[in-house]
């Protein structure tokens, strides 16, 4: 009875973060354009998180009790060069010339900020696990 009391409750909660994304519609533009970068890399942080949170285990089984160290240096060393990769790349679109009104910060700090945010998602959900 307590297991499926908690699994209720665990959806519900679930479920009523899943409509945070609702309130965004009582923001004005220029505020989700302000926050919209953030909003993503925190939700991709997440599911990077969550989908890693299945994926290492089976990597550690695979490897055994001594490659732990290189399952876990390679993800870091990968998550970085492709990071890294697609700064170098710029393969994101943007809308500034169409929108003047957006003040632009310097690609590194916006850089800097989209890295910790999505490393805070991660975080994020290897706590909730």
């Amino acid at each position: 009875m307590v297991v499926l009391l908690s699994i209720l409750v665990s959806t519900i909660i679930i479920s009523a973060v899943s409509f945070v994304g609702v309130l965004t519609l009582l923001f004005k533009e220029k505020t989700i354009n302000k926050i919209l970068l953030v909003l993503v890399a925190f939700s991709a942080g997440a599911l990077t998180g969550g989908a890693f949170l299945h994926l290492l285990p089976e990597a550690i089984d695979e490897v055994g009790n001594n490659g732990i160290a290189a399952v876990f240096i390679w993800t870091i060393v990968g998550f970085c060069v492709f990071f890294i990769l697609e700064k170098f790349i710029h393969c994101h679109h943007h809308h500034a010339l169409e929108h003047p009104e957006i003040k632009q910060e310097t690609d590194i700090k916006k850089s800097l900020t989209t890295f910790f945010v999505f490393l805070l998602g991660i975080i994020f959900m290897f706590v909730l696990k």
